[in-house]
């Protein structure tokens, strides 16, 4: 096994999201690509082809950029694949280009997303009221937005005819509801990439009496008038209609027009997966070579507000029995669900006691028909072609556990809610609850610091993602070379304006010394993988989890959260579907894919479903706790018959009990809940549990700026090792009756506790020294080779007396590359015999290696920069070779001209770049 973890294979290395400049690629040049990701430790690619940060149009843009999914683009990933395979690699690829699925010929306007929208007309009572109510504006999603961007482009155009069957339109319903009209504003906030939304903020819904609802559809005429004689009051004529939607797929590359298809729709999914499915098989069959694992479904970012299709209102009164259409005006709330403009906002009209509940029976629905008619085929097709489908079912307005778990691989990301544990959870809880062996995650996403990003800190994000039980990650990622593109000036970053994601290929300057980077993730990867996750606790989570209505409940976790993890509980969420499709056995709950929890969680919920609830229930009786934390739900989740389920649910939860959060971890032990490690409270980790058999692995991660020393108890006869997954070293522990380890700052450790008898012993205690320094002054060879603004090659020879930084050279102040400093070493005999002998190199931004004498360097991706010299350095002159690398931040952003999106946090002042020291031979010896 520790051969395993000193260096794990790549089948257990991280792999990298490889985007591509559409079709303007090259086989050749990607193999050699290719190549150098092997060299450099990853495991693998995600090919993801589009057009961000390229030009749009036939006259200005790469040639071929819009040649994907075409013979020629399907030869060339197969000829990568190929290299993947002889490399030992995997390949995922993308199920289309860029965001959300769509685009090409076959999805046509009567296969395009639609959705809902209305508009309202008030009039006063009793009376007559004849006119012409006001009609729903079309939803502008991409026509604006593009109209500001250059447009579509010639290649992407709508074909005659197109245009006029988009405009087709239909009245579903015509509403008049007794109340007033919502408090609308202007949106505050900004998000970047963002659709045009007509609506803004709503501040306050216009209330209405749901139980004087009248039904005006049939009296709409033909030349949109209406007559209607008023009861007494304020009324709103409402009128909703069906649109097809204008959405385009954002940034995607490919010839013909580009909507967005009808995720609710299965006729929809088929002639997509036609188009960049089945006709690629026939190119990769051929040549994958067993490298091509999966077809990937990033996250959808479809902003429609009320999404429809033809028989949504059909299915609605089959699933909910009721019809919808009387109640549509109280389902539209502006920014639900959408990720371009993630927002707080009330629904246009509500109606006490029933806007909730036909709002949460609409989500539901909506929920099923995605998951039946897009999630669950696209698995299907993946497995019928021995493939699995790995998908981030975040930001899609389904029960994203349930779409995670019809995927093979369920995958997280840090970009929606940054490494919130709560968030990065979810994906790794449908794989508990629906058996997948495997959880992966798009890692190291950075609004506005992608260019200034550090390996320390895609170490210590990548830490955020195992102690969340995460297993595989897939850095965002590398850039492939565009053909024609002035590549040696200005290499093609797709985010370069928006700096999401961190530059993960030979145009960052630290990337060629981050080997020890993509080992540390390896190793912790190895561990991840054995055995099962020791989970104990289910908390049951809304079907709105995280709905994209707002940042605090992505980023901070509840206090609810903090009391687990305190207590020494790791926990997962679970969803009604999961739930219901679990088993109880001997006081456990038991998941369809073989998990157990041994205790259920209600976060303070207001409603559940009637028989979630008397599920709920039948567990508490059987034995196992199941605990609210804060109120109890005491209503039904939907509308129909709902004062009878709601007198279900109160039933069902009297044997519930309620606690606060800090009494959480208390109610669990009294309840004989064991918790995954039995930390001491207040210890300050975070951690992740695996058991494999007569071993368990316990990964612990201190993300404060303090240490932490948690101490826990070992049962009788067990002894435990640290696995250094930075090191890739193995030692003892001095454990007597506990498990005593010290967490630096910003660290993670790993821990096998097994039976004494096969831990090794622990290290001799070192004798104390004493220790000498030796500050090494120049004079310093330094040669620079990197990129300035506006891509200006920057290459210099230089002598220094003493080391500075590079900002205070005004002529290279904004430098990104590699500097390599020289300097002759002088080791007296009598200093070489001592022994001990180490280099500090003090401080260096952001990644250095170190050659002494021409031998095979050491790299490092962090400091401390010390090593040990002591067998390198010999009598005489030595030569010291030292490269550092810093960030590419400084030749992208000029302080004199911020430049780029109007978004607060950009930085206006350079990092600081190059070796700073002191340089200092250290000399230890025996006091």
């Amino acid at each position: 096994m520790h051969d395993l973890f000193l260096a794990p294979p790549a089948a257990l290395r991280p792999m990298l999201r490889w985007w591509w400049p559409g079709g303007a690629v090259e086989a050749a040049a990607l193999c050699e690509q290719l190549r150098g990701f092997a060299a450099a430790g990853w495991g693998g690619v995600e090919i993801q082809p589009c057009r961000i940060g390229l030009p749009n149009h036939e006259m200005t843009a790469p040639a071929g950029l819009h040649d994907v999914f075409t013979p020629r683009w399907f030869d060339t990933v197969a000829a990568v694949m190929a290299e993947a395979a002889r490399l030992g690699l995997r390949v995922d690829t993308t199920f289309g280009s860029a965001w959300p699925f769509g685009g090409g010929d076959t999805i046509t306007p009567e296969l395009a997303t639609q959705e809902l929208s209305l508009a309202w007309t008030t009039v006063r009572g009793p009376g007559r009221w004849q006119g012409q109510p006001r009609r729903p504006e079309r939803p502008q999603r991409s026509t604006t937005w593009l109209a500001g961007h250059g447009g579509v482009p010639e290649e992407q155009a709508l074909p005659a005819g197109w245009q006029d069957r988009m405009q087709a339109t239909e009245t579903v319903a015509v509403i008049a509801l007794r109340g007033g009209v919502p408090s609308l504003g202007a949106y505050p906030g900004f998000v970047p990439m963002t659709m045009p939304d007509r609506w803004g903020q709503v501040f306050a819904p216009g209330w209405v009496d749901a139980s004087q609802t009248v039904d005006l559809t049939d009296r709409l005429q033909p030349d949109g008038s209406l007559a209607w004689d008023v009861p007494d009051g304020e009324w709103q004529i409402v009128i909703v209609q069906r649109f097809v939607s204008d959405q385009m797929i954002l940034e995607g590359a490919g010839r013909g027009p580009q909507l967005v298809l009808d995720h609710l729709q299965r006729a929809a999914f088929d002639a997509h997966a036609a188009r960049v499915g089945d006709a690629a098989l026939p190119h990769w069959r051929e040549h994958a070579g067993g490298a091509w694992r999966s077809v990937f479904v990033d996250s959808l970012e479809v902003p429609a507000d009320l999404l429809w299709t033809d028989d949504f209102a059909s299915e609605f009164q089959r699933r909910r029995g009721y019809d919808p259409r009387p109640h549509l005006p109280l389902m539209l709330q502006p920014g639900w669900r959408n990720c371009f403009q993630a927002r707080n906002g009330a629904p246009l009209f509500d109606a006490p006691g029933t806007g909730d509940r036909v709002r949460a029976d609409y989500r539901l629905t909506v929920s099923e028909l995605m998951i039946e008619r897009l999630y669950a085929p696209l698995s299907d097709w993946a497995r019928a072609h021995g493939l699995q489908a790995k998908v981030q079912a975040h930001g899609a307005p389904v029960d994203w556990l349930q779409a995670y778990g019809v995927a093979g691989i369920p995958e997280t990301e840090d970009l929606a809610g940054g490494a919130a544990p709560h968030l990065l959870r979810v994906a790794r809880s449908a794989a508990h609850i629906y058996g997948r062996s495997v959880v992966s995650g798009e890692a190291f996403c950075w609004l506005l610091e992608g260019l200034a990003v550090t390996p320390k800190q895609v170490r210590e994000r990548a830490d955020a993602f195992y102690a969340a039980g995460i297993q595989q990650l897939v850095g965002h990622g590398a850039s492939a070379r565009v053909t024609g593109w002035p590549q040696d000036q200005h290499p093609w970053y797709p985010f370069e304006a928006m700096e999401i994601g961190t530059p993960l290929d030979d145009a960052n300057p630290w990337w060629q010394l981050a080997h020890p980077l993509t080992d540390y993730m390896a190793r912790n990867q190895c561990l991840l993988q054995r055995g099962r996750a020791v989970v104990p606790v289910a908390v049951l989570a809304p079907l709105d989890l995280f709905a994209f209505t707002g940042a605090a409940d992505r980023l901070t976790a509840p206090a609810w959260h903090d009391a687990l993890q305190d207590a020494g509980y790791d926990w997962d969420w679970i969803n009604d579907h999961g739930l219901l499709a679990s088993r109880l056995e001997a006081g456990a709950l038991v998941t369809p894919g073989g998990h157990r929890y041994r205790a259920v969680v209600l976060p303070d919920l207001p409603a559940l479903r009637a028989e979630v609830a008397e599920f709920l229930a039948a567990c508490a009786e059987a034995g196992m706790p199941v605990v609210a934390c804060g109120a109890k739900p005491r209503r039904e989740a939907g509308w129909l018959d709902a004062a009878t389920r709601d007198q279900r649910v109160q039933l069902a939860m009297q044997p519930v009990r309620a606690v606060a959060p800090s009494a959480l971890g208390r109610t669990l032990r009294d309840a004989d809940v064991p918790p995954s490690l039995a930390l001491p409270a207040g210890h300050g980790c975070s951690f992740h549990v695996r058991d494999d058999g007569e071993q368990q692995w316990v990964l612990l991660r201190n993300a404060g700026a303090t240490p932490q020393t948690p101490t826990w108890p070992l049962p009788a006869g067990l002894g435990a090792e640290i696995w250094d997954a930075w090191t890739g070293e193995v030692h003892g522990m001095k454990t007597h009756d506990a498990a005593d380890m010290r967490l630096p700052p910003a660290t993670s450790r790993w821990l096998r506790i097994a039976p004494a008898l096969h831990c090794r012993a622990p290290r001799a205690a070192r004798a104390a020294t004493r220790t000498s320094a030796r500050e090494l002054l120049g004079p310093w060879q330094v040669n620079g080779d990197g990129r300035g603004l506006g891509g200006r090659r920057i290459v210099f020879d230089a002598t220094w007396d003493k080391l500075t930084d590079l900002r205070d050279h005004a002529d290279i102040a904004d430098f990104a590359g590699q500097l390599r400093y020289t300097l002759q070493l002088d080791v007296a005999p009598e200093e070489l015999a001592a022994g001990g002998l180490q280099l500090d190199l003090g401080a260096a931004h952001d990644a250095l290696s170190l050659q002494v004498n021409g031998d095979t360097p050491w790299m490092r991706s962090e400091g401390p920069f010390v090593f040990d010299v002591s067998q390198r350095l010999r009598a005489g002159t030595n030569t010291l070779v030292i490269t550092v690398a810093n960030v590419p931040e400084n030749a992208h952003r000029d302080p004199a001209r911020p430049g780029g999106l109007p978004l607060p946090g950009r930085r206006l002042t350079r990092l600081p770049t190059g070796l700073l020291g002191p340089v200092r031979l250290l000399a230890e010896s025996l006091p």
